[in-house]
């Protein structure tokens, strides 16, 4: 699929910063040169070197060494790894992921999973944990995540432009009396179900933020269960499912059969609109 077919660029950012790992690299192997090259002149150029001084010319060549590997192998390893030169575009029909000049572009409803982890601490013990925004998209070529300067807004704008697919899909799941998977939370024509706990539908009402950023309440007739943020894709597709089912007689029979398309992104700075919110 061409980058051109997905129409105007949004927004665009970048995973990585290509010029400071560039910059890190070029740091480490100066410091490397110069001290291969004075370990190894100060050694040339001593006809009887004493012991203290053989001892420091090879510890500076050792390290030179050791320094030119870290330079020419890790540096860029641990660059890739970190999403260095990796760019995320969003356009109005979709997403594009460029990286070493390849262009992998995903319509909306190609995408099969948005996921988020909000920021939050946790205290262990005497120590806080703190953890950073995450967000994370599955497509059918793979999963990648978004760089934290897209934050909320990005990803909801994401799962937003995809939601009316999901419905869909899910519901074609449904006709064929299969299951559809939200991630951690399976949906079926006859409930839900977290991990080994299964509820029916009579017993479910809808699903909310909880009070913990990393989890999210699925509230019951006798009180609630929680669930991992972060394992739950397309959280404002299943909370819509269970509100519906709720307010329709406990039943997947009479839910809408489609739900109406969030207003497309606009190029050139306009606000981006947001999935429905958790209540």
């Amino acid at each position: 699929m061409s980058e051109t077919s997905l129409g105007p660029v949004v927004q665009t950012f970048f995973v990585g910063l290509r010029g400071r790992w560039l910059a890190l690299q070029f740091a480490v192997l100066a410091v490397a040169t110069s001290a291969l090259a004075m370990g190894g002149l100060a050694w040339w150029l001593m006809d009887a070197p004493p012991p203290r001084a053989v001892m420091v010319a090879r510890l500076m060549v050792g390290g030179g060494l050791g320094l030119l590997l870290v330079g020419a192998v890790l540096v860029p390893r641990v660059a890739r790894a970190r999403g260095a030169g990796v760019a995320l575009r969003i356009h109005v029909g979709g997403v594009v992921r460029v990286r070493d000049h390849l262009r992998e572009a995903t319509r909306w409803q190609d995408i099969t999973g948005v996921r988020e982890q909000l920021p939050y601490a946790e205290q262990t013990g005497f120590a806080t944990r703190r953890y950073l925004w995450v967000g994370r998209v599955d497509t059918a070529a793979g999963s990648f995540d978004l760089p934290a300067q897209a934050g909320h807004a990005t990803c909801a704008l994401i799962e937003a432009q995809a939601r009316p697919f999901v419905w869909q899909r899910m519901l074609a799941a449904f006709d064929r009396g299969d299951p559809f998977s939200f991630g951690a939370v399976l949906a079926s024509p006859a409930g839900l179900q977290i991990g080994a706990e299964r509820l029916a539908w009579p017993n479910v009402q809808f699903v909310t933020d909880d009070e913990a950023p990393s989890l999210l309440r699925v509230h019951t007739d006798v009180g609630g269960t929680r669930v991992k943020r972060f394992e739950v894709v397309f959280p404002s597709v299943l909370a819509e499912l269970c509100e519906q089912v709720w307010a329709n007689g406990n039943t997947v029979a009479g839910i809408a059969r489609t739900l109406p398309a969030a207003p497309l992104p606009l190029p050139g700075g306009a606000a981006l609109p947001t999935a429905r919110a958790l209540p």
